[in-house]
C-alpha cells in the first residue's frame, strides 16, 4: 500500500488501541457487573471467571496494541513478538471465557430443568 509511518500508526494503530481501550473498559464494566460494582474475587463462581478471563484477554490485547506502535525512525513494530503473543494470548482468554459460558448454560440449564431450585443469587 505503500503508507508512511505515520499513515501506518493513524490508520492502522490509532484504530487498534481506541479499540483495546472500548475491550478493556467493556470487560471492566462486565467485572464491576458480576462484583456488584465493587472489585471481588468469587472462585467458583463461572460468571466471576468468564468475566474475568475476558478481563485479562483484554489486557493482553492492549498490550498487542501497545507493542503494534511502528517506530517513526525505522519504520518496524515496536515489539513484534508482544504484538503476536499478546493477540494470541487474548484469543485465548476470549475462547477460554466463551468455553465457559457453555458450562454456565449447562447449569443455568439444569437448574431450570429441576423444580424448586433454587436461582442464583448475588
Amino acid at each position: 500500500m505503500g503508507l508512511t509511518t505515520r499513515q501506518q500508526n493513524l490508520r492502522i494503530w490509532t484504530p487498534d488501541m481506541i479499540g483495546s481501550a472500548c475491550f478493556l473498559v467493556a470487560s471492566w464494566l462486565a467485572l464491576a457487573e458480576v462484583c456488584h460494582g465493587r472489585w471481588c474475587v468469587r472462585r467458583g463462581d463461572v460468571s466471576w471467571s468468564v468475566a474475568a478471563i475476558n478481563l485479562l484477554g483484554s489486557v493482553f490485547f492492549g498490550l498487542a496494541a501497545l507493542a503494534a506502535f511502528v517506530r517513526p525512525a525505522t519504520g518496524d513494530l515496536l515489539s513484534a513478538s508482544i504484538a503476536n503473543g499478546g493477540t494470541f494470548l487474548g484469543a485465548l482468554c476470549f475462547f477460554w471465557g466463551a468455553r465457559l459460558l457453555l458450562v454456565e448454560l449447562a447449569g443455568a440449564d439444569t437448574a431450570a430443568a429441576v423444580p424448586g431450585a433454587a436461582t442464583r443469587g448475588g
